[in-house]
């Protein structure tokens, strides 16, 4: 946890370094529940022994630097920024349980060497990094190719997760 944090290792050194860190832990628990974003945030700046990541320190000083009170011709990200701040920290912690993988369909990432009993692959043009079907359509059995695909580096990835079985392609046109 402290890891994530950016923090290391805490330094609980006698009782009153424990006291601290499990009120503070407490109250964590009860926003975490109850509380938005930024009040999780500003409860983690106004501990010591507590310490945010560099990423969310530069938000809030950006934040911080722009005023208390949205202005006309603000920027996006700054309002961005706000707004986020008023979120229900319930769900952020949905979304984490989301990009998880605790659903039944979900992105994979680091999945080198793994392998799925079953994969399903879904592709359409609303990507913007990826082409499969211009991929599929320049298909060559001849030598490979020497620059890089990121289309077919997916599309290889994809279908060599299931021993077993073939995975499974659908394709979708997004609708705009």
């Amino acid at each position: 946890m402290f890891e994530s944090l950016g923090a290391g290792r805490p330094c609980i050194r006698r009782h009153h370094d424990k006291v601290a860190w499990t009120q503070s832990l407490e109250q964590l628990i009860q926003l975490r529940a109850t509380g938005t974003i930024g009040a999780v945030i500003d409860l983690i700046k106004g501990q010591a022994h507590m310490h945010l990541p560099e990423a969310v320190l530069d938000r809030e000083q950006r934040l911080a630097d722009a005023g208390p009170e949205p202005v006309e011709g603000e920027s996006r990200r700054i309002a961005q920024l706000r707004r986020l701040r008023d979120v229900a920290y319930t769900e952020l912690m949905a979304v984490a349980a989301f990009i998880d993988g605790h659903t039944p369909f979900a992105t994979k990432h680091g999945v080198k060497g793994a392998e799925f009993e079953n994969v399903l692959v879904i592709v359409g043009r609303g990507w913007n990094k990826y082409n499969f079907a211009q991929m599929l359509e320049r298909l060559d059995p001849g030598p490979r190719q020497t620059r890089s695909n990121p289309s077919r580096a997916i599309a290889t990835c994809s279908t060599s997760r299931a021993p077993d079985r073939s995975a499974d392609w659908r394709c979708c046109s997004p609708r705009f």
